[in-house]
C-alpha cells in the first residue's frame, strides 16, 4: 500500500506517542558505549591523553596526586586505575610531581608531564595500544551516565516520549561521541555541571539540609574534574540569595553546608597527599599580574591543597595571557569574543540546535517552577560566558557541557510544541542531528556542519582539537598500505609515533617528489612559523585521511605549478641578513630593524619573534625584550619546543 504525505505524518505522530519500554534505554546506551569503543580503537592517543593516562599510571604507582596544576587529579586517578589493573600499566621512572614549594605559575611548564606521557606510552615496555584502549575505557561509561542523567530529569519532568527523545538526540551528537572516546576532562566536565543543575534545581525547589549536601557535593565534583568550574560560584550563590524564602541565618546555614561539604570533596580528591597545611608559596608577580597580591596573606594560609590552589592561580594566568588560536584565516593570541558561540554553530548540527532553542524557550515560557528554569538555563550559559571572557580559544570542547543542555532542551521542545506539524518537524529536525551523529563514524570528532562546507571545509574555519588532535595515524597508516606507499613526507601534530604504526615518515621540509601527509592544522597556515605548507594549498589532495590529514601526491607538473612558491621568499632573505647581522657583525640594532620587517610581514613568525627578542636583550633592551621573551614562552610551549621554552623562561628569570 502506497503511503500518502497524511498517513506519513499519521505514523510519525502514532510513533512519538505511543510510549515505549523503559528497558530501550540501556540499550540506546549501549549502542551508545558500543560506537564510542569502536570508534577509540581506530585512534591514536591525542595530544593531552598522555596527561591523563601516564599521569594517572604515575599518580597510582606513587600514590601521590600532586603531578600536573593543569587539571585536578580526580580523572586521572579512574584513567590510572583502568589502565593499572586492566592494561597492565607500568611506571619505570620518576614522575615530574609539582613541588611544594614556590612556583613561578607564569613560567610553569607542562612539557615535562607531556615528554612523561610518551615515555610511557612507549619508552618503558608498555603495551601501548592496550594501556591506551584501558586509559580511556571508564570515559565511555562517564558518557552514557549523562546520557542516563538527561533521559531521567527530562523523562521526570516531561514524560517518557520527551525523555527518549533527549537521550536519542544526546548520544548521537558528534561532540559527545568523539570527546566520550578520549581521557580527558571535558566529557567529564560536562557530566558533573549537569549534576550541579540537578542539585541546584532541587536545592532551590526545595530548601534542606540533604539537598544543600547533594549542591556542595556537585560542586566539589565539578571542581574536582575541572579547575574552570569554579565560575559557577557567583551563580550558585547569587541563585541561593534570590530564593532564599528562610531569611538570613537560613542562607548563612545553607552556604556552610554547601562550603563544608565541598571542601571534603576537594580534600578527598587530593588524598593521600592533599598538602593542606601552610604556608603555601607563591610568586608575587602571578598574582599582581591578577590583581589578587591583596589576598596573598589569606592564600598562604587557606586550608586547601597546595596544588590546588596552585593549580587555580595558572589557570587564571593562562585564560589572561592566552595561547595561539585559528579562527577563519585568521591567528591571535588573544582569541575572539564570539569564538565559542560561532564555532558551536560550526559544530553541532543545525537541526538540533534549532530545536534546542525552541526548548530553550518553550522551558521559559511553560508552567514549571522558576527554580527549575534558571537550574537548566544559567549553569550552562555561565560556562559559555566566562569562556568568551578569556584568551584560549583551542577548541569548542571548552564549551562541551553545554551538549547535555541541548539535549535536556530538545525534550522540552518535543513535549510543549503539541500542534502536529510543528511536532513532527521538531522530530525530523532532530533525526537529522542523529543521522549526522552515525554517519560521522568513526571520525566523531571532524563532524563540521554541512552548511559551512562539512569535513571538507572544516580547517578554512577551526583547527587544532576541533579537527585535529592527533587522532589519526592509524587511518593514514592503512591508507598508505592500500595505496602501496612505502614512505610519506609527514608533518604531523600529535604526541603518536608514526613508527608504531608503520609509517615511515620523512623530513616535510624537503621538496621532492612523492608523497605528503599533513595535519590539517599545519595546513592552514597556523603553524609551523612562516607557512612552510601553503605551497602544497596551491594543490588537491588525493585524499583526507580521518578528516585530520590531507595526502598529497607530488610530481614534477605539481612542483613545477608551485615552483615560485619553494622559492627564497623575502622573508628568507630578512631573517638572513638579520641573522647576519646579530651573530656576525655583532649589529643587533640593525638586526632587530630586518627582525621587525618580517613581523610586519608575518606577525605570528616564531623565528623572527625569538631572533628579535635576542637582538634586542644583547642591545641591552631588557624593558623592550620582556613582552617578546613572554610570547616566545607562549608559542613555544604552545608547539612543545623544550628548548626554547627553557631559554626563554631562564631569559624572563633574569629579567623579571
Amino acid at each position: 500500500m502506497k503511503t500518502t504525505p497524511s498517513s506519513f505524518t499519521h505514523w510519525l505522530h502514532r510513533i512519538f506517542r505511543r510510549p515505549l519500554p523503559i528497558w530501550v534505554a540501556p540499550v540506546i546506551l549501549a549502542i551508545f558505549v558500543t560506537l564510542v569503543l569502536l570508534a577509540a580503537a581506530q585512534k591514536s592517543e591525542t595530544i593531552d591523553e598522555g596527561l591523563f593516562i601516564a599521569g594517572g599510571a604515575a599518580q597510582l604507582h606513587h600514590l601521590n596526586p600532586n603531578i600536573d596544576l593543569t587539571h585536578p587529579p580526580l580523572l586521572r586517578w579512574l584513567s590510572g586505575l583502568s589502565t593499572t589493573i586492566f592494561g597492565g600499566a607500568r611506571v619505570s621512572r620518576s614522575a615530574p610531581f609539582v613541588p611544594h614549594g614556590q612556583i613561578n605559575l607564569f613560567l610553569y611548564k607542562v612539557q615535562d608531564l607531556y615528554d612523561f606521557g610518551t615515555d610511557f606510552f612507549y619508552n618503558v615496555g608498555n603495551d601501548h595500544d592496550r594501556v591506551l584502549f584501558w586509559g580511556r575505557f571508564p570515559f565511555a561509561f562517564l558518557g552514557a551516565l549523562l546520557g542516563y542523567l538527561v533521559f531521567a530529569k527530562v523523562r521526570r519532568h516531561f514524560g517518557i516520549g520527551a525523555g527518549y527523545g533527549a537521550l536519542l538526540t544526546f548520544a548521537f551528537i558528534p561532540e559527545i561521541l568523539a570527546h566520550a572516546q578520549w581521557a580527558h576532562a571535558d566529557l567529564a566536565s560536562s557530566l558533573t555541571l549537569f549534576l550541579v543543575s540537578i542539585a541546584l534545581g532541587n536545592a532551590l525547589l526545595q530548601p534542606s539540609w540533604h539537598t544543600s549536601l547533594l549542591l556542595g557535593g556537585a560542586m566539589g565534583l565539578a571542581v574536582a574534574t575541572k579547575l574552570t568550574a569554579s565560575v559557577l560560584w557567583p551563580m550558585v550563590f547569587l541563585m541561593l540569595i534570590l530564593f532564599e524564602q528562610g531569611g538570613f541565618f537560613s542562607f548563612v546555614k545553607r552556604m556552610a553546608i554547601i562550603l563544608a561539604v565541598f571542601y571534603v570533596v576537594i580534600v578527598i580528591a587530593y588524598i593521600p597527599d592533599p598538602r593542606l597545611l601552610g604556608p603555601h608559596q607563591f610568586y608575587r608577580g602571578d598574582l599582581t599580574r591578577l590583581g589578587l597580591e591583596w589576598f596573598e596573606p589569606f592564600l598562604r594560609v587557606l586550608p586547601l591543597p597546595d596544588t590546588f590552589l596552585k593549580g587555580v592561580i595558572y589557570t587564571l594566568l593562562l585564560g589572561q595571557r592566552g595561547q595561539i588560536a585559528f579562527f577563519h584565516g585568521n591567528i591571535s593570541y588573544t582569541g575572539w569574543w564570539y569564538y565559542f558561540p560561532v564555532a558551536i554553530f560550526l559544530k553541532y548540527p543545525t537541526g538540533l540546535l534549532l530545536v534546542a532553542i525552541a526548548g530553550l524557550v518553550a522551558l521559559w515560557k511553560g508552567p514549571w517552577p522558576m527554580s527549575l528554569k534558571a537550574a537548566f538555563t544559567f549553569p550552562p550559559f555561565m560556562v559559555l560566558g566566562a569562556a568568551m571572557l578569556q584568551s584560549v580559544n583551542i577548541g569548542v570542547r571548552s564549551v562541551l557541557p553545554m551538549a547535555p543542555f541541548l539535549a535536556f532542551w530538545s525534550g522540552v521542545a518535543l513535549w510543549y510544541w503539541r500542534t502536529k506539524l510543528i511536532r513532527i518537524f521538531i522530530i525530523l529536525l532532530l533525526a537529522t542531528s542523529i543521522v549526522s551523529g552515525v554517519a560521522a563514524y568513526p571520525n566523531f570528532l571532524t563532524y563540521f556542519n554541512p552548511f559551512f562546507g562539512g569535513s571538507a571545509s572544516a580547517d578554512k574555519w577551526l583547527i587544532d582539537s576541533n579537527l585535529d588532535w592527533g587522532q589519526d595515524l592509524p587511518a593514514l597508516s592503512k591508507e598508505l598500505k592500500q595505496r602501496g606507499i612505502g614512505e610519506v613526507r609527514l608533518a604531523y601534530l600529535g604526541m603518536g609515533r608514526p613508527s608504531h604504526y608503520g609509517i615511515t615518515a620523512l623530513n616535510p621540509n624537503i621538496v621532492k617528489t612523492g608523497w605528503y601527509a599533513i595535519s590539517r592544522s599545519y595546513l592552514s597556515g597556523w603553524w609551523p612559523p612562516g607557512d612552510p605548507y601553503a605551497w602544497l594549498r596551491e594543490l588537491q589532495p588525493v585524499a583526507i585521511i580521518g578528516g585530520s590529514i590531507a595526502l598529497f601526491q607530488v610530481d614534477e607538473d605539481a612542483l613545477a605549478k608551485v615552483g615560485k612558491q619553494t622559492k627564497k621568499s623575502e622573508e628568507e632573505k630578512m631573517m638572513e641578513s638579520g641573522l647576519e647581522a646579530l651573530y656576525k657583525q655583532r649589529d643587533y640594532d640593525g638586526a632587530a630593524v630586518q627582525f621587525r620587517k618580517v613581523l610586519e610581514r608575518n606577525p605570528n613568525h616564531y623565528g623572527a619573534t625569538f631572533q628579535l627578542a635576542m637582538a634586542l636583550d644583547r642591545a641591552g633592551k631588557k624593558a623592550e625584550a620582556h613582552p617578546l621573551w613572554l610570547r616566545v614562552l607562549q608559542m613555544a610551549e604552545t608547539y612543545n619546543d623544550k628548548n626554547t621554552a627553557d631559554m626563554a623562561r631562564e631569559m624572563l628569570r633574569r629579567n623579571p
